[in-house]
């Protein structure tokens, strides 16, 4: 067992260098349009993992975004601007993941981010941008005396 675990500075340094090639492709029909959907695909990841700290009024937007993130996984079994990248790139056919997630795991993810966004939005209270905004009062009313 201990012999098949990779050190991890190996496995970011792997995982970092498959990941640019996969953004940055070398060799691509279409590179322009290959590095705008892989920005976009960057954006929209970051939108739904940071999502859940936005104001109460905009959970809406990230709630949307989920939704018709699952349901495109759901239907296409995979992200559809991967499917994209995938048809475009003809010279590089191996697979584009952005993370190396089981789907059962980004499934369990998604659905998490899901139901923090959705409590937000029911309940403002509860909200994680109103609790880190409580948070940092409490924590700069304690310590900056």
């Amino acid at each position: 067992m201990k012999d098949k675990l990779i050190p991890l500075d190996i496995y970011i340094n792997n995982y970092v260098t498959k990941w640019r090639k996969n953004i940055y492709p070398v060799s691509t029909k279409y590179p322009f349009f290959n590095y705008f959907i892989n920005f976009l695909h960057t954006i929209f990841i970051i939108f739904t993992v940071f999502g859940i700290f936005l104001p109460p009024k905009y959970l809406k937007y990230h709630l949307a975004n989920i939704m018709i993130m699952l349901g495109t996984w759901y239907i296409l079994r995979c992200c559809w601007m991967t499917l994209i990248i995938k048809k475009l790139d003809i010279n590089n056919p191996e697979d584009k993941d952005f993370f190396p997630l089981t789907k059962y795991t980004r499934y369990t993810l998604i659905l998490l981010l899901l139901i923090i966004s959705f409590i937000g939005y029911i309940n403002p209270e509860l909200s994680l941008f109103r609790l880190t905004f409580k948070f940092m009062t409490y924590i700069s009313n304690r310590f900056d005396n």
